[in-house]
């Protein structure tokens, strides 16, 4: 007995659900990979930061911070700030 031939819509719909994972999965490296700078900039600034940005920095950035305290990643991440906050100095 032959197997049904898929349909062309249900190839789009596959190939639209790993684009879309795909890219989610890139956005999400890139959300990770910003706290870098963001966390450079302020602590090499002394966290003087206005309260405003302070708080909005808190909120877009706890899942970093779960995962810096929480899981391995902890010291991969605070490497990847001291390596920002390096860069920035040499900026100067």
């Amino acid at each position: 007995m032959d197997k049904p031939t898929e349909t062309e819509s249900e190839r789009k719909r596959s190939g639209g659900l790993a684009h879309w994972v795909s890219w989610s999965g890139v956005v999400l490296l890139l959300y990770v990979l910003s706290y870098g700078p963001v966390a450079g900039i302020v602590f090499r600034r002394g966290g003087a930061v206005t309260p405003r940005t302070a708080r909005a920095l808190i909120i877009i950035y706890t899942p970093v911070y779960w995962l810096s305290d929480q899981t391995p990643l902890k010291k991969p991440l605070q490497s990847y700030v001291g390596w920002w906050m390096d860069f920035l100095d040499k900026k100067e």
